[in-house]
């Protein structure tokens, strides 16, 4: 897993350093990449003329280091969470589990780029990822129980499953609290142009 992220992290340094490659603007800092164990989250602009140096940079990278990539394999983020469930939800897994897994597998990996961006999830994204979700508790059966009684804590009868629009709801709150308190609170006013972006 090292020797992957040694090599990941080249391709990393490889895209930041691209002028070609055009990356979000924040303040006077360029955001372009986010890494999350073995995976690139790119957050590009530009993207006629971001793309093709982004792919001729991972080609470049491939030849190298011998990793390949599928360009079919890049999904926008509702997506891969789709997929992702899709293929799980056959396998032997108990309710408990399926809970769980959406816990520690699927949220996090939803939280750090929704953190590290102040991404906006649509409606349309959401309601994507909660019917995903759904099927992939009941395995693709008919749902027994409503979505939001398993959201409630064990205390009041629910499952705990987490509500992906509070957890965002939360995390922007707490990202314009701690930039309302900051010296450099006029940097709320990059969330306008970041939006438009994404």
């Amino acid at each position: 897993a090292s020797v992957l992220t040694n090599g990941l992290l080249a391709l990393a340094i490889a895209i930041r350093q691209s002028e070609d490659i055009k990356g979000i603007l924040i303040g006077t800092k360029v955001y372009k990449r986010l890494l999350y164990a073995d995976d690139i989250i790119l957050t590009l602009t530009d993207p006629v003329k971001s793309i093709p140096a982004l792919i001729d940079s991972v080609n470049k990278f491939s030849k190298i280091s011998g990793y390949n990539w599928s360009i079919t394999k890049n999904k926008k983020l509702c997506f891969w969470v789709s997929d992702k469930l899709a293929r799980w939800k056959r396998l032997p897994i108990s309710f408990l589990g399926r809970v769980n897994l959406v816990k520690m597998i699927i949220l996090p990996q939803l939280i750090y780029p929704v953190s590290m961006l102040f991404l906006f999830i649509d409606s349309k994204d959401l309601a994507g990822i909660n019917k995903a979700i759904s099927e992939f508790i009941w395995a693709g059966r008919k749902p027994k129980i409503k979505t939001e009684v398993l959201q409630l804590p064990r205390a009041l009868g629910g499952w705990a499953l987490p509500n992906i629009e509070n957890y965002v709801l939360s995390l922007h709150a707490r990202i314009i609290s701690m930039w309302s308190t900051q010296k450099h609170a006029n940097s709320v006013a990059q969330l306008v142009p970041v939006k438009r972006m994404l």
